[in-house]
């Protein structure tokens, strides 16, 4: 069905590892950019990451 794109159910939800991976890797590049500038507060990285998720989910 879905295994094309390297899709795996996780908890009844189905994932795109590759999308799961790179957003992933965004994450860790901006937290550890967050820690050295504290330029944004947690319900800010918060946002940013709920964003970015519903960003990628829309190109799904």
């Amino acid at each position: 069905m879905l295994n094309d794109k390297e899709v795996q159910i996780v908890n009844g939800i189905s994932v795109d590892i590759k999308k799961a991976e790179k957003i992933l890797a965004w994450l860790i590049r901006k937290e550890a950019e967050n820690v050295r500038t504290k330029a944004l507060s947690d319900v800010r990285m918060i946002a940013e990451i709920q964003d970015r998720i519903k960003e990628e989910k829309q190109c799904y």
